[in-house]
């Protein structure tokens, strides 16, 4: 019977969901058992009287031999005021009952009236003595409170033939919580801001009115831990009390983030109560925006202390800063110390072009050798900032804002033959290098003793192209022209002014 009244119970738990509609939608439920054959305790149970001729009790741990359970019984007369002795259990603070099962027996005598009332269900009484255990009476309410009841309206003589008395036993309460769980904090290395590499955590802490039951991480939708709390609950069956579950929970989870993408990744935690249907149980979620960048491998279980590097191009000076030919590349030298042997360990280099907005990339990696040096390759390009970087798991060491400073060299050629006539053209064609070449302006220019003088300004295509001519007017005898290509400085134009290669014309005139 007990086995089919718990059972009877949460299937009226699920149909109550869809009975009471909108109330279902944000309301957890689950049963409870107190003072019953599967549980002898009464944790939730409080008694009170106004006089000592009705003491209160418990028997429910010998309910399998057939015994009383609750009881308030009477062992004397009332005067002409008004008496009662009453056992009670409210619902937790934010809930209510949506179903009560329950078991009595009551007893009237002397005046003396037992009865069981469930405000916004009902009350029920018995004739006078005797009366026998009633089946498991199964109520649907909507309601905060059970109670059993023994009372007297005043002037009641002691029991005749009998105490008068009120049993219940095998008490089962659907609960409804229809009150979210809170997220007080959200914190850990997790989203502490910045960017996130290698083994994090996140710490969630949380509250609810009747009983926390669990967390569930997600990233970017997909969950990645989930975690229960220690719920006190009968294997398949009901809880031991209103509040099996804690109210305040905290968990620190570890989060791996190299199995996350880099970039923005979404970070959700959820709480939620305890529910028997989990497509009813309420849930508060948190939601926090992180950067991950595992672009540099980890370098296993080998701890760095210090790293240090200076950029060099062929056999300049090494420096913090260089400056260089756009055409040529350069060397990122450096040493990495440890406790231990770092030989064997992965070293970065990240570039940040000098453009607005333009973010950090991974350009090269390098073994450190036996000695502790390593050297990373600069490949010819725009001005940049160069990081070198170790990481191991999270910790990451840095030599930041190395500098190279590229001056522009535009390639720039003569089409067709090299020896004219005054009165012909001399075309060009040439090169600048991105990115963004595409409407930049360079000036051709041709040289007039030690000064040099600007004849046409063109523009370069999508490609970093461009192309001119020049008509030879005034020229007598045998001339030679030298001639070049130069960019000036440009916004948004990552590179030092500069010029091409100079390239010779004889004319005869």
């Amino acid at each position: 019977r007990v086995a089919r009244t718990f059972s009877r119970a949460l299937v009226a738990s699920v149909a109550l969901a869809a009975l009471f509609g909108a109330e279902s939608a944000s309301a957890g439920t689950y049963v409870a058992t107190e003072c019953s054959t599967l549980n002898p305790s009464a944790p939730d149970a409080a008694s009170s009287t106004n006089t000592s001729v009705y003491p209160r009790s418990t028997d429910c741990a010998a309910i399998l031999e057939g015994d009383v359970g609750m009881q308030v019984t009477n062992t004397g007369g009332v005067g002409s005021s008004y008496a009662y002795g009453v056992w009670s259990f409210p619902a937790p603070s934010g809930a209510v009952f949506s179903e009560v099962a329950f078991q009595f027996k009551l007893v009237n005598a002397g005046g003396h009236g037992a009865s069981v009332a469930i405000p916004g269900a009902g009350t029920w009484r018995t004739p006078p003595y005797p009366a026998g255990w009633n089946s498991i009476v199964t109520v649907p309410i909507i309601g905060r409170a059970f109670n059993l009841w023994l009372e007297c309206p005043g002037n009641c003589t002691p029991a005749p033939g009998g105490q008068a008395a009120a049993y219940a036993r095998n008490l089962y309460f659907t609960i409804s919580d229809g009150t979210k769980p809170q997220v007080i904090a959200l914190s850990g290395a997790l989203v502490s801001g910045g960017v996130r590499r290698g083994s994090e955590s996140i710490s969630v802490s949380a509250t609810d009115n009747a009983s926390l039951a669990g967390v569930t991480v997600k990233a970017n939708g997909v969950v990645i831990e989930e975690r229960q709390t220690a719920c006190d609950l009968i294997p398949n069956g009901p809880a031991r009390s209103f509040k099996p579950c804690p109210t305040f929970a905290n968990w620190n989870i570890p989060v791996n983030t190299e199995t996350l993408p880099d970039g923005e990744n979404s970070i959700e935690a959820c709480v939620h109560d305890l529910s028997f249907d989990p497509r009813a149980r309420n849930s508060t979620c948190e939601t926090r925006t992180i950067q991950v960048d595992n672009s540099c491998p980890s370098s296993g279980g080998t701890e760095a202390t210090a790293i240090g590097a200076v950029l060099q191009s062929g056999n300049g000076l090494p420096a913090d800063a260089i400056r260089v030919r756009s055409d040529r590349g350069a060397t990122a030298r450096g040493t990495l110390d440890g406790p231990g042997n770092v030989a064997g360990s992965t070293v970065c280099l990240y570039e940040n072009v000098d453009l607005p907005g333009d973010g950090r990339e991974l350009v090269d990696t390098a073994k450190v050798r036996n000695d502790g040096s390593f050297a990373l390759d600069v490949d010819p390009g725009p001005s940049r900032l160069f990081d070198v970087v170790y990481r191991y798991d999270d910790a990451v060491r840095e030599e930041e804002g190395l500098r190279l400073e590229s001056v522009v060299v535009p390639t720039f050629k003569v089409v067709g033959r090299k020896m004219l006539h005054n009165g012909q053209n001399v075309r060009f064609r040439g090169r600048i290098p991105g990115p963004n070449a595409d409407g930049r302006g360079i000036s051709l220019q041709a040289r007039a003793g030690r000064k040099w003088r600007t004849f046409k300004q063109v523009r370069a295509d999508s490609r970093g192209e461009f192309r001119g001519l020049y008509r030879f007017t005034q020229t007598f005898g045998l001339a030679q022209y030298t001639f070049r290509a130069r960019v000036k400085k440009q916004g948004n134009y990552p590179y030092s002014p500069g010029h091409s290669l100079l390239r010779m014309v004889t004319v005869r005139g």
